[in-house]
């Protein structure tokens, strides 16, 4: 796995408006991120590479 939790937080420090989002998407995809999924019940992140392995952030509540 080529990503980890900090080079995706790096990436999403960027982020400062919605017009910055698509470019915050393709970055993490060049980390290695195939698709990722959050929980709105506890504010976890899972980011999954191609294959189906993850790094997750902790919890939010």
């Amino acid at each position: 796995m080529k990503f980890t939790i900090d080079k995706i937080k790096a990436e999403h420090q960027k982020v400062k408006s919605g017009a910055d989002f698509p470019n915050y998407i393709q970055a993490i995809k060049k980390l290695g991120v195939y698709h990722y999924t959050t929980s709105v019940a506890d504010g976890n992140t899972k980011y999954f590479d191609a294959e189906n392995n993850f790094a997750e952030t902790e919890t939010k509540i």
